[in-house]
């Protein structure tokens, strides 16, 4: 089988040359002494501003679904109603969480390839008063979607006892997110898809409203790994240590010191925090505006490209088309995982099986052109009647109207 070099899939992408070579490293201490907390320290700031929040950061061990529950299990409690916006199968993934924890899912569902409204939102609301939280995905991969997040926090903030959790999953490093400003209490994302970074660290974003909701909590959080105020208290320890190893003063025992329901609670990954650290480096070093635009370019260039070949987009207007994937409406009784399999094994190009990703590095000419006229090639072997180069002319086109290297 032929080595993948071009992977446009939606899973985990390729991660950062600087990030492999970080974690190719000897580590030299345990996650107890200053060169850790030094990484995780200036990680933790980047995804700040990344963000655009002041809030407190939680990196805990697992991929981003980990931290979607553990978001839920410390906030909610048995029967709390939770507005969930189902947009595609992540939207469906938080509607399951919820009712995993004992809760009380509420769906607002969109149609397929359309966006959650503020307005949909909002009925839900007055419909339930007594809702907890209102919980959506900002960028729905599953359709190649962005609900409006900033305006549906607009509607949330006026339901003042409504928690507003947002899954920035495929969001981080693509596109802008402004937790603060479009009052997001709690923030879930990970490092695996456009920021180019290992899966494994869950990225948990928390406010003062949902910290609150954790201390007035009418049952305890059955939960340790889980509980974000055990992880809370690690990190906290953690920059304390590195802030007294700075000034020459006393160094806690961080192990100790952030324990609060057992002797010794849950820690990150040294390893994967040395790799986040060094894939948000790359993205600072570029600069965020710049990679934003490289996100929205490509992925109009393969939306272009798609239907100059004759094929369907699943988003159903420009506006709400994700930066960071495409799903295409192939022809009626195409075998999509053959496709995708004779992409992979001949052309050495991997899609997301309808979808076709551009987040991280590969939003780039070199890496979209080829995968165009791969698609092409494999859509003819198949029997598809494809005009052969229409993609690869569209998307070239595209990319010279963007000035895109």
């Amino acid at each position: 089988m032929r080595q993948v070099r071009i992977n446009m899939s939606c899973g985990q992408t390729d991660i950062y040359p600087k990030a492999l070579e970080e974690m190719g490293k000897q580590l030299g201490t345990p996650i107890y002494y200053p060169p850790y907390w030094e990484i995780e320290v200036a990680a933790v700031e980047m995804i700040k501003k990344l963000l655009h929040t002041e809030n407190e950061v939680i990196l805990m061990d697992g991929c981003a679904t980990y931290g979607e529950e553990a978001a839920m299990v410390s906030t909610l409690e048995e029967g709390d109603k939770v507005i969930t916006g189902i947009s595609g199968t992540f939207g469906q993934v938080l509607y399951d969480i919820a009712s995993a924890v004992g809760a009380e899912p509420i769906p607002v569902r969109a149609e397929d390839g359309d966006v959650v409204t503020p307005e949909m939102v909002g009925r839900a609301l007055e419909e339930h008063p007594d809702a907890k939280m209102v919980a959506v995905v900002h960028v729905e991969t599953s359709m190649g979607t962005v609900n409006p997040v900033d305006e549906i926090g607009d509607m949330v903030r006026e339901f003042p006892g409504v928690l507003y959790m947002v899954d920035a999953v495929s969001s981080l490093a693509c596109m802008e997110v402004r937790v603060d400003d479009w009052g997001i209490d709690i923030c879930c994302t990970s490092p695996q898809k456009s920021l180019n970074a290992p899966q494994g660290i869950a990225i948990v974003v928390v406010g003062e409203r949902a910290w609150r909701r954790m201390e007035e909590r009418r049952t305890p959080i059955r939960s340790i790994c889980m509980d974000l105020t055990v992880w809370r208290a690690y990190h906290q320890g953690v920059r304390g240590a590195y802030a007294a190893a700075r000034s020459e003063g006393r160094v806690e025992d961080v192990a100790i010191a952030a324990a609060k329901k057992t002797v010794h609670g849950p820690s990150p990954s040294y390893v994967l925090v040395k790799g986040l650290k060094a894939a948000l480096d790359e993205v600072f070093e570029e600069g965020p505006e710049r990679v934003f635009w490289r996100h929205r370019v490509a992925a109009r260039a393969v939306r272009e490209a798609v239907r100059a070949l004759g094929l369907g987009v699943k988003a159903k207007r420009e506006e709400i088309a994700a930066p960071a994937c495409t799903k295409v409406v192939w022809p009626d009784g195409l075998d999509v995982g053959k496709l995708g399999k004779l992409m992979q094994e001949k052309y050495g190009v991997a899609i997301g099986g309808d979808r076709i990703g551009t987040m991280g590095f590969v939003a780039r000419p070199q890496y979209v052109l080829p995968a165009i006229y791969a698609l092409e090639q494999a859509l003819r072997e198949m029997g598809v009647d494809v005009p052969v180069g229409a993609g690869v002319e569209a998307a070239t086109r595209t990319f010279a109207e963007e000035g895109a290297p």
